[in-house]
C-alpha cells in the first residue's frame, strides 16, 4: 500500500519534489517500510517514529529532517544527506550509508548494529549512546565528533579520522581502528579491550584511566599521549613511539614494548612487570617508584633515567646503558645486569641481592650503603666507585676493577676478591673483613686503616707501596704477597709477625723490624 502512495508522489515532469507539490505521506507516524525515495528532497521534513524499513533512499535529502525514534533498518542511504539530521534513538542496524553525509547530526542512543558507513562524513556528528556493535566505518571523517558512552565493539574504524573527538567512557573493544586518527582525542576511560590500534596515530590524546587490555598498537604514534592511569596488559606496542607520554599509574604488564621510543615519558608509579622492552628508548624517561620486575630490558639505552624506588627484581637488564641515571632505593634482587653501564649512576641504598653484574661498568657509581649481598661484579669495573657502608657478603669480585674507589665502614663476609684491581683504592675503617678472599688482589698504593681481617687471604696480592694503618690480622695469610714499599705503624707491623709469610717478598727494613720482633718476642717466652 505504500508502494502506491510513494508512486502518487514522485517527483513531476516540472521537478520539483513530492514534498514540495504534496507532503501528506511524509509526517510523523508515516508507514513507508519498503518505499523507493531515492533521490527525493526530504529536507526538513518531520519524519519522526516512522517505518522506513528497507527503503531505498540512494541520494535521499535529510538535511535537518527530524527522524526521532524511526526505524531505518536495512535501508539504503548511499550517498544521502543527512547533515544536521535529529535522529535520536534511531534504529539504522544494517543499513547502507557509504558515502552518506551525516556530517553535524544528532544520532544520540541510535542503533547503529551492522551498518555500513564506509567513506562517511560524520564531522561533528553528536553519537553519544549510540550502539554500533560489528558496524564499518572505514575511511570516515569523524572530526570534532561526540561518541561519549558509545559502544562499537568489533566495529571497523580502520584509516578514519577521529581526531579532536571525544570518545569518552565508550567501548572499542576487539575493533579495528588500525591506523585511524586519534589525535587530540579525549578517550577518557574508553574501553579498547583487544582492540587493533596498529599505526594509528593518538598523540596528544587523553586515554586516561581508559583499558586497553591485550590491544595492538605497533608503530602506534603516541608522542605527549596521556595514558595516566591506563590499563594496557598484554598489549602489543612494538616500535611505537610514546616520547613525552605521561603513563603515570599505568599498568602495562606482559605489554610489548620492544623497539618502542619511550625517550622523557613519566611512568611514575606505573606497572610494567613482565614487560618486554628490549631495544627500546627510555632515556631521560622516569620511572620513579615503577614496577618492572620480571622485564627484559636488555640492550636498553636509559641513559639519565630518574628510577628512584623503582623495582627490576628478576628483570633482565644486561648490556643496558644506565649511565648516570638516579637509582637510589631500586630493587635489582636477582637481575641480570651483565655488561650493563651503570658509570656514574646513584645506586645509593640499592637493593641489588644475588644481582648478576659481571663485567658491569659502575665506574664513579655512588654504591654508599647498598645490598650487594650475593652478587656477582666479576670482572666489573668500579674504579673510583664510592663504596660506603656497602653490604658486600658474599659477593664476588674476582677481578674486578676498584682502582681509586673508596670502601669506607664495610662489613665484608665471605667475598672474594681474588685478582681484583684495588690499586691506590682507600680502604678506611672502621671494616671488618672475615673469611675474604684477596689473593692476587693488587694493592698497590692502597690506603688501608681501622681495618680488623680475620681469616683472610693476601696470597700473592701486591701491596706494594701501600699504607696500613692500625691493621689487626687474625689467621692472615701473607704468604707470596708484595709487601715492598708498604707504609705501616706498629700495631700493624706487630699483626703482620703473627700472620703466614710463607715467600712473602718484602724490604729489608720490614724483614729487619719482623725479625726484631721475633727475637723479643722469643726472649719474653723464654724469661717466663
Amino acid at each position: 500500500m505504500a508502494f502506491f502512495a510513494l508512486t502518487a508522489f514522485s517527483a513531476g515532469a516540472d521537478g520539483t519534489s513530492a514534498v514540495a507539490r504534496d507532503n501528506q505521506p511524509f509526517h510523523n507516524g508515516a508507514e513507508l517500510a519498503g518505499g523507493d525515495l531515492s533521490g527525493l528532497n526530504l529536507s526538513g521534513a518531520q519524519l519522526n517514529r516512522s517505518d522506513m524499513q528497507s527503503c531505498l533512499l540512494a541520494g535521499t535529502d535529510f538535511s535537518k529532517a527530524s527522524l526521532f525514534l524511526s526505524d531505518l533498518r536495512d535501508a539504503n542511504l548511499t550517498g544521502a544527506s543527512l547533515n544536521e539530521v535529529m535522529a535520536e534513538r534511531a534504529t539504522l542496524a544494517d543499513a547502507v550509508m557509504v558515502n552518506a553525509n551525516l556530517s553535524g547530526g544528532c544520532l544520540k542512543g541510535a542503533d547503529l548494529m551492522g551498518a555500513d558507513l564506509t567513506g562517511a562524513d560524520l564531522r561533528g556528528i553528536d553519537l553519544s549512546g549510540a550502539t554500533g556493535g560489528g558496524a564499518k566505518l572505514t575511511l570516515c571523517n569523524i572530526f570534532g565528533s561526540a561518541l561519549i558512552f558509545s559502544n562499537f565493539t568489533r566495529a571497523n574504524l580502520s584509516h578514519s579520522d577521529l581526531s579532536g573527538s571525544v570518545i569518552s567512557g565508550s567501548c572499542f573493544g576487539d575493533g579495528d581502528l588500525s591506523s585511524a586518527d586519534l589525535s587530540r582525542a579525549n578517550a577518557e576511560g574508553a574501553i579498547m579491550d583487544g582492540a587493533n590500534l596498529a599505526g594509528a596515530d593518538l598523540s596528544y590524546a587523553d586515554f586516561s584511566d581508559s583499558q586497553m587490555h591485550r590491544s595492538v598498537l605497533a608503530g602506534a604514534r603516541m608522542n605527549e599521549f596521556n595514558g595516566s592511569g591506563i590499563c594496557m596488559g598484554g598489549s602489543d606496542l612494538t616500535g611505537a613511539v610514546l616520547a613525552r607520554a605521561d603513563l603515570r599509574d599505568a599498568r602495562l604488564h606482559d605489554a610489548v614494548l620492544a623497539g618502542a621510543d619511550l625517550s622523557g615519558a613519566d611512568a611514575t608509579g606505573a606497572c610494567l612487570e613482565d614487560a618486554y622492552l628490549m631495544g627500546a628508548n627510555l632515556s631521560g624517561m622516569r620511572l620513579i617508584r615503577t614496577n618492572l620486575d620480571g622485564s627484559n630490558l636488555s640492550h636498553l639505552n636509559m641513559s639519565g633515567i630518574n628510577a628512584i624506588s623503582a623495582k627490576m627484581s628478576w628483570s633482565d637488564i644486561s648490556s643496558s646503558n644506565l649511565s648516570s641515571s638516579h637509582l637510589c632505593r631500586a630493587e635489582f634482587y636477582g637481575s641480570k645486569m651483565g655488561s650493563s653501564d651503570l658509570s656514574h649512576a646513584d645506586l645509593a641504598r640499592a637493593y641489588m641481592m644475588r644481582a648478576d653484574l659481571s663485567a658491569a661498568r659502575m665506574a664513579g657509581a655512588d654504591l654508599t650503603s647498598t645490598d650487594l649481598t650475593g652478587a656477582t661484579m666479576a670482572g666489573s669495573n668500579l674504579s673510583s666507585a664510592i663504596l660506603h657502608e656497602t653490604v658486600l657478603n658474599d659477593a664476588n669480585l674476582s677481578a674486578a676493577i676498584l682502582s681509586s674507589a673508596r670502601l669506607e665502614g664495610l662489613n665484608l663476609m665471605g667475598a672474594d676478591f681474588s685478582s681484583a684491581w684495588l690499586d691506590g683504592a682507600i680502604l678506611q675503617g672502621p671494616m671488618l673483613m672475615e673469611d675474604v678472599n684477596l689473593s692476587r688482589a693488587d694493592l698497590r698504593d692502597a690506603w688501608m686503616e681501622l681495618i680488623l681481617l680475620k681469616n683472610v687471604s693476601l696470597a700473592g696480592a701486591d701491596l706494594r707501596n701501600a699504607s696500613l694503618t692500625m691493621i689487626m690480622m687474625i689467621d692472615v695469610d701473607l704468604s707470596g704477597a708484595d709487601l715492598r714499599g708498604i707504609r705501616f705503624d706498629e700495631f700493624t707491623l706487630k699483626n703482620i709477625l703473627n700472620c703466614s709469610r710463607n715467600g712473602t717478598v718484602m724490604s729489608r727494613d720490614l724483614r729487619e723490624r719482623l725479625a726484631e720482633l721475633e727475637g723479643e718476642s722469643r726472649q719474653r717466652l723464654a724469661g717466663r
